[in-house]
């Protein structure tokens, strides 16, 4: 329709006697034309180039997410490890600490029986019994600090926990909106 519109231009113009003037219609019609096939070619190529950024601003984004969550699983690790570390520490340190006891009482009553042996006055049965119920009183004693260094422990791997993935969480929101202001920004300039 444009080349029969400017041929009947060139028509009219030729007929009218201006050369100039159909040299005119000429060439602004073949610019025009220039022009539509320049901007056909531009819009492929900003299509491609709009389409090939989005997938590598997306997979920058996406690594950047990995690595996020990467990061967030080494500080749990990090943490369950120190709390494995301490836990099996206090079970240690309970261990030789009851074993040190046993071996006090062991020896009490050792110094009992001799004592025993040198005053026949002494009742040593009811004195071991006494070192067993102190022995069983310091185990328990024991025991007791080696749970609740445990359960504070355990207390403190959770909040410390929460607290990474509560930052994780917190990083993934801004990379959203990174990504977000990224693909905003390109796509404007597009």
């Amino acid at each position: 329709q444009d080349a029969a519109t400017a041929w009947q231009g060139i028509s009219d113009a030729l007929a009218a006697g201006d050369i100039g003037l159909a040299a005119r219609v000429l060439w602004l019609t073949l610019k025009m034309e220039w022009q539509r096939g320049v901007n056909f070619l531009n819009k492929l190529w900003v299509g491609f180039k709009d389409f090939f950024l989005g997938t590598a601003v997306d997979a920058f984004y996406g690594a950047v997410v990995l690595m996020a969550d990467a990061w967030a699983s080494m500080q749990n690790a990090w943490v369950d490890m120190i709390a494995f570390l301490g836990d099996a520490w206090t079970g240690f340190t309970v261990s030789i600490f009851q074993t040190w006891n046993e071996v006090q009482g062991k020896l009490q009553k050792g110094f009992l029986d001799l004592m025993g042996l040198l005053d026949s006055s002494l009742d040593v049965e009811a004195a071991k019994k006494l070192v067993d119920v102190e022995v069983q009183q310091k185990d328990e004693a024991i025991t007791g600090k080696g749970a609740a260094d445990v359960q504070a422990r355990e207390s403190k791997r959770q909040d410390r926990r929460a607290d990474i993935e509560k930052e994780r969480e917190g990083t993934l929101i801004a990379i959203s909106e990174a990504a977000g202001e990224a693909d905003r920004t390109r796509r404007e300039g597009y």
